[in-house]
């Protein structure tokens, strides 16, 4: 009895990947603001940040989800505005998150590729 665990296993390396970029890159622009920042807040501006309208293409066997409004960015937007600053100081925090969107949809891309190579070295391995 033979398990296949390889495009799990893909697929968490390629998103673990994927969040520890995110988080360099937060980490970066935080430190580049004159104002430092809560990192629950940076996380949350984040999170939110993520939500967006997308498109789903199947494509082989994964769903390939396509952003295509920033509705968290829009959402923070409308929220932070209210109060003078605030939305400059989380802004690029929000941007990032919808462009970690554009992150996971190439490592969804990476791994389908990927995911056909273990595939076919397994059943080369196999015979």
């Amino acid at each position: 009895m033979t398990m296949d665990f390889s495009f799990h296993i893909i697929n968490f390396t390629l998103g673990l990947l994927a969040w520890m970029s995110i988080g360099l890159i937060a980490f970066r622009i935080s430190q580049k603001k004159a104002v430092k920042l809560k990192v629950w807040k940076i996380i949350f501006v984040l999170y939110i940040g993520i939500f967006s309208f997308t498109i789903n293409w199947p494509m082989f066997d994964a769903v390939v989800r396509i952003p295509v409004l920033p509705l968290g960015v829009w959402l923070l937007y409308f929220v932070l505005k209210q109060k003078e600053g605030r939305w400059e100081k989380y802004r690029s925090f929000a941007w990032l998150g919808f462009w970690a969107n554009g992150m996971f949809l190439a490592t969804t891309l990476l791994a389908v590729p990927l995911q056909h190579v273990m595939i076919l070295n397994q059943v080369d391995l196999e015979r």
